[in-house]
């Protein structure tokens, strides 16, 4: 943003995109949104019609040689299927086990199930509704997501998370985001990553397969943990005079932290939950 995407930026932008194109198709949110907030941002720096054609070619282009062999590679020996999609249904429907084949397989949608029976109601069979089982796999859900964490943990996790967050609403997004056209922008586009990220996880689990595993909402990782941070940076930030002096202090504390309830989970629950799972 700040150099108006020099060359360095469009080689870094290229191998990004090349890299999540090759990523689980949940990454395909950052790929939309960057491509957005490249063309949104040359506009707004008024940029020449030349300038920008050039500069989304090199990107394309970096792009393409990192990850475009994938796509040709699955058009020529899937006839034509460029993501694969297609062909892991025609291979599940051979090979896969009779209750997993894809006009077998059981789907919200093919029940009939409404909005609340799909993401609020526990399923017959499973022991916590959509909702509660993505959030809390998405802070850690162990083997074959059956360790869990206790439910202190999570709630401490949701706390820390939570009130970052609000302070962010009240205090960091006005004064660092929405004042300056480039960074509103980019406020957009991280937004945007994970409202898509949200619809394909919610479509995906409604008309595909239920899945209540929040790995399929990690892309909305980063924004929310940059908000996060801008949260606490900007609570500091307001903190009294005479505490000026100690606010270095408690800027590592949410930090300090979170490293404590990681270090918890990872040794108490993840590593003897790898064990079970081999």
């Amino acid at each position: 943003m700040k150099s108006a995407f020099c060359k360095k930026d469009c080689i870094g932008l290229g191998a990004g995109c090349g890299l999540c194109a090759l990523s689980y198709y949940n990454a395909y949110a950052y790929l939309l949104c960057s491509i957005l907030l490249f063309f949104a941002l040359m506009i707004h720096f008024r940029k020449p019609a030349k300038e920008i054609f050039v500069k989304a070619l090199a990107v394309f282009a970096i792009a393409f040689l990192i990850g475009g062999w994938f796509f040709i590679r699955n058009a020529v020996i899937h006839d034509g299927d460029l993501l694969g999609m297609r062909t892991s249904n025609e291979s599940a429907a051979l090979y896969a086990a009779d209750e997993y084949k894809p006009e077998n397989r059981q789907t919200p949608a093919s029940e009939g199930w409404n909005f609340q029976q799909t993401y609020l109601q526990t399923p017959e069979g499973r022991t916590s509704n959509w909702l509660f089982s993505t959030v809390s796999s998405f802070i850690g859900s162990f083997s074959y997501m059956t360790v869990h964490l206790p439910m202190v943990l999570y709630l401490l996790y949701g706390a820390l998370m939570a009130f970052g967050f609000l302070v962010f609403l009240f205090l960091g997004m006005v004064p660092h985001w929405f004042r300056k056209k480039p960074q509103l922008l980019l406020f957009v586009m991280l937004f945007l990553a994970c409202l898509v990220t949200l619809f394909m996880d919610m479509y995906n689990t409604y008309f595909s397969d239920y899945q209540s595993q929040g790995r399929y909402l990690m892309p909305a990782l980063v924004p929310l943990m940059i908000w996060i941070d801008d949260g606490y940076s900007s609570l500091t930030a307001k903190l009294p005079a005479e505490w000026k002096r100690a606010s270095c202090h408690l800027t590592l504390l949410p930090g300090t932290i979170w490293l404590v309830l990681f270090l918890i989970s990872y040794i108490g629950f993840l590593i003897p939950g790898c064990c079970m799972a081999s």
